[in-house]
């Protein structure tokens, strides 16, 4: 990432710069580096749990500064070639057009030392080996001492996540009273945290959640300021943007060490060991447009309006998981789920405005109405039946039935 960043800064400098070098005096630039060793007694992920501690040479920090007619350029950052680094691309064009790119890791280092016996296959399974399933299974009595010896002998698993954040943002004013603005974020978060995990009513293990997530942010935004003058002015923004969510662990399954076999109701509550499997769905990705309208008006005799429109859309259709993953249950097999997903879909109206008037002296006026509007269009889902716990059929039907409400407030003051 590193060179793909100093690369690109070269080009931004050709492009915008020009091929010939600047005049003397007008580039500059400065390096904050070093070196350090530090010794740690324990491999204790609490001192560098936001951060990446440097052992041996390390670059502080780097600032680039170009001038060239009416541009600047600008490159500067801190932490180079760390985990925690953190640079910035900056350019200006007069007082008309400014560009601004950023890049930043952020490190969450939670443990240096913890161990898992669990092998992560593909992005959410986690795996014991069958035979040791088989072994507490036939032998219980001895689960204890060969599970601390298990564990006592598992691979290290780090615990910890990293956040890549990349951000853009252009401004401009294209003309007198205009001003223009788009903006865009991007966020990657890997790695892995810990995790608990049931099996039926009174079962747990510590797991560990597999992290592979995306969001992105997306804005434009345009406003338009004018004064008249007949004493008043006026103001308007108009925004639209879209976010998205996407995770690429859907869902997260896990292995019982107690069992290799799935057990029905009976069996598992006197047992109380569940099933040989656990799963548990994950954060649903999901898209969500929204759009706005701000207006400010400034009239004669000292009044003012001021009005606020906005529409937002959310969807969510992340599929579904079956009713359960224990097979001793047949019941689910032979009723279907009434569809893939949930096919959620809501639109949220905003609306807010307000007429103040200070117009006679010594005294000052306001009327006010404002409307939220949560309009859930979701379709209603019937569900046959439910698995409790992964253990229980309970016939239903159960519906899933969408919400919406509707908030209004009318007001003078």
């Amino acid at each position: 990432m590193v060179r793909t960043v100093i690369a690109l800064t070269g080009l931004f400098v050709a492009i915008v710069l020009g091929a010939a070098a600047p005049a003397r005096g007008e580039t500059s630039g400065s390096l904050g580096f070093g070196t350090q060793w530090w010794f740690q007694s324990a491999p204790e992920a609490k001192f560098q749990e936001f951060r990446d501690v440097p052992q041996g040479a390390f670059l502080e920090s780097y600032m680039l500064r170009s001038f060239k007619g009416r541009d600047l350029l600008e490159f500067y950052g801190a932490n180079a070639f760390r985990k925690d680094q953190t640079n910035t691309l900056a350019w200006w064009n007069g007082a008309r057009l400014r560009l601004d790119l950023d890049y930043t890791q952020i490190p969450h280092n939670l443990s240096f030392v913890s161990r898992s016996p669990y092998t992560q296959v593909g992005l959410g399974t986690l795996l014991l080996p069958d035979s040791l399933q088989r072994t507490n299974e036939q032998n219980p009595a001895s689960y204890a001492t060969r599970m601390k010896d298990l564990l006592d002998n598992a691979p290290r698993a780090g615990m910890g996540f990293r956040t890549d954040i990349s951000r853009g943002r252009l401004r401009g004013r294209p003309a007198q009273g205009w001003q223009v603005e788009l903006t865009g974020v991007r966020r990657e978060k890997s790695g892995r945290k810990p995790y608990g995990g049931a099996f039926g009513f009174n079962s747990a293990v510590e797991i560990f959640e597999p992290i592979s997530q995306r969001s992105v942010d997306a804005d434009a935004r345009a406003s338009y300021e004018h004064g008249f003058k007949s004493g008043s002015a006026l103001k308007l923004e108009a925004r639209a943007g879209l976010s998205a969510f996407d995770n690429n662990v859907d869902a997260i399954v896990w292995d019982n060490p107690k069992r290799l076999n799935d057990r029905t109701y009976a069996a598992a509550y006197v047992a109380g060991d569940g099933t040989s499997k656990g799963r548990l769905d994950l954060y649903p990705d999901n898209r969500s447009v929204h759009g706005d309208l701000n207006l400010g008006l400034e009239l004669p005799h000292r009044t003012a309006l001021t009005a606020l429109l906005g529409v937002r859309r959310n969807t969510q259709d992340d599929r579904w998981l079956p009713y359960t993953i224990n097979t001793a249950i047949l019941q689910p097999d032979t009723f279907p789920l009434p569809g893939n997903n949930t096919q959620g879909k809501a639109t949220v109206l905003t609306q807010d405005y307000r007429l103040t008037t200070r117009a006679v002296e010594r005294f000052a006026g306001t009327i006010r109405y404002r409307e939220y509007h949560y309009d859930n269009k979701t379709p209603e889902h019937v569900f046959p039946g439910q698995v409790r716990l992964d253990q229980v059929w309970e016939p239903g039907p159960f519906t899933a039935e969408p919400r919406s409400y509707k908030h209004q407030t009318y007001g003078a003051d």
